[in-house]
């Protein structure tokens, strides 16, 4: 079974993701899959060179995020941005595919796919069912605030640059809301196996 998880900054899914990976399961991070796409020279490195310009790349040929970043976000047009996610989206899809049937081939029962733009990225193809961690904005907020050490301002423009409740409501099979304590976060996730049919086999956190 492949379960998509996806959420906003502050909602608590890599803590979500560490309970629900529990009884055997693996989380693919679809961060940290680009990451190491991108890092080191790559087909995924000489493609983007090819669309935004060889300035984009090191001296050893891994990505230059920031140069990048400035040409994608720098511009008015979303075109840039949608350039990005046409060549980058695919690369990371085929790349989690490929660490799912090494997976298999391991005997790991389940795999969590972390994708932040879950459906953005047509992510959700790949997954049998989807979850969406959330919480209340304050909460959200509080954490971010914690974790990132920035001001109240500046993690509330970041919540509201994100979707909105409503678009993932309308498009995940399930919800998980994270407004308590880590404990009950992970009395909801365990439920949540329970109801997928994935069964303890002793080893819950």
């Amino acid at each position: 079974m492949v379960i998509g998880i996806t959420g906003g900054s502050g909602a608590g899914k890599s803590v979500a993701c560490k309970y629900l990976c529990a009884r055997g399961g693996s989380v693919i991070n679809c961060d940290k899959v680009y990451a190491s796409l991108v890092d080191t020279p790559s087909s995924l490195t000489k493609m983007l060179s090819k669309e935004f310009g060889p300035e984009i790349l090191k001296a050893d040929g891994s990505l230059d995020r920031k140069t990048l970043s400035s040409i994608v976000f720098g511009s008015e047009s979303k075109e840039p941005l949608k350039r990005l996610n046409a060549i980058t989206h695919p690369a990371v899809i085929a790349e989690v595919n490929r660490l799912i049937t090494e997976g298999l081939k391991n005997n790991i029962p389940y795999f969590l796919v972390d994708a932040p733009q879950l459906f953005e990225a047509g992510a959700d193809s790949i997954c049998d069912c989807t979850v969406y961690v959330t919480a209340d904005k304050e909460k959200r907020c509080e954490r971010i605030v914690a974790r990132d050490s920035i001001s109240n301002q500046s993690a509330m423009q970041r919540i509201s640059s994100q979707l909105s409740d409503d678009f993932f409501f309308s498009r995940c099979d399930y919800t998980i809301l994270n407004n308590g304590t880590e404990d009950e976060l992970a009395e909801k996730c365990f439920k949540l196996l329970d109801l997928l049919e994935i069964h303890d086999n002793g080893n819950d956190i």
